[in-house]
């Protein structure tokens, strides 16, 4: 079998070019759109991401993938919802469109981890981490355009979902098909909290009143 050729920086970028290409600067106002859907806070933001991970990529238009990219880079850097002036869309602020759903794999491995009370890992490199009175932030030490850039672009997107999880340990929860539940991760309210929705929580109480089995 012929081993698969290997693409140079230059392919790479060329390719990178392609997706870029379509959209020349994202507006500010698409920006604090995008903003208020990831939300300020650090439990709106995470509920943000554990949503973002269970979206299905077969099912997305090109339109979807551009807002679904606005509202990733403002998960990583919410000060870009400041800006009063267009933002290039390009590769600097932005992910590679065809590299989302690997990093939407990636987070869902995560939260399904944190869902079962289990711990992850995860290896990073071309990161650098900082520490001061502000928090934990992150800023990538590669070269923009390299390889080893756009893998730092989504291990920086695993380390911010990662300290998010870290700091609401206990509450992912999964809505438990075997329960009734819609089979969705989500994130609680309460560290009880069972299903993710009013709706499965009657359909579960409805089912259990009536004798219903779950689905196999």
């Amino acid at each position: 079998m012929a081993k698969a050729k290997q693409q140079t920086t230059t392919e790479m970028m060329v390719e990178l070019a392609k997706m870029f290409v379509s959209t020349d600067n994202a507006e500010p106002a698409e920006l604090q759109a995008a903003d208020k859907k990831v939300g300020k806070t650090k439990e709106r933001r995470l509920e943000w991401a554990v949503n973002f991970a269970q979206q299905s990529p077969d099912i997305m238009t090109k339109a979807d993938v551009y807002n679904s990219n606005l509202e990733l880079a403002l998960f990583l850097y919410p000060p870009l919802a400041l800006t009063k002036e267009p933002v290039p869309y390009n590769a600097s602020s932005f992910i590679n469109p065809q590299r989302i759903p690997e990093l939407k794999e990636r987070f869902l491995k995560h939260i399904k981890a944190a869902a079962t009370g289990m711990g992850f890992s995860f290896p990073v490199s071309h990161s650098c981490i900082n520490v001061d009175e502000s928090g934990i932030s992150y800023h990538i030490t590669a070269m923009a355009g390299t390889k080893e850039y756009f893998a730092a672009q989504l291990e920086h997107a695993e380390l911010t979902l990662a300290q998010l999880i870290g700091q609401h340990w206990g509450y992912i929860g999964f809505c438990d098909p075997k329960k009734h539940g819609c089979g969705r991760y989500f994130l609680k309210s309460r560290s009880d909290r069972e299903f993710c929705s009013k709706t499965c929580v009657n359909r579960s109480t409805t089912y259990r009143q009536r004798g219903k089995e779950p689905a196999a």
